[in-house]
């Protein structure tokens, strides 16, 4: 019995590590810069947090940024939504100064 779940644990490990993957998500260049510049260490916080290797490319088109987001499949879906709602919170607040 104890062998099956040890078995079990590693044969787990490895379809996690398997599932592993990237994502690119596009994000608005201004409002990714601001977030950046508020929170300097924002970038290695997601990383630590998430377990996923966030790379901010030279890639734009139009007013966004290409970003990879690397990592399990979970994680990278929780760091995106996560990086998404701070974007998100900073375009708002950019909008909001420039209707002042």
């Amino acid at each position: 019995f104890w062998n099956c779940k040890v078995a079990e644990c590693i044969i787990d490990k490895i379809v996690t590590k398997l599932q592993a993957g990237s994502m690119d998500i596009w994000l608005l260049t201004a409002a990714l810069d601001c977030c950046i510049k508020k929170e300097s260490c924002i970038l290695s916080k997601i990383e630590e947090q998430f377990q996923v290797k966030v790379e901010i490319t030279n890639i734009c088109i139009q007013c966004e940024s290409k970003v990879i987001l690397t990592g399990s499949k979970e994680n990278v879906f929780s760091a995106r939504d996560h990086i998404n709602d701070i974007v998100d919170d900073e375009e708002i607040e950019m909008l909001q100064e420039w209707q002042r």
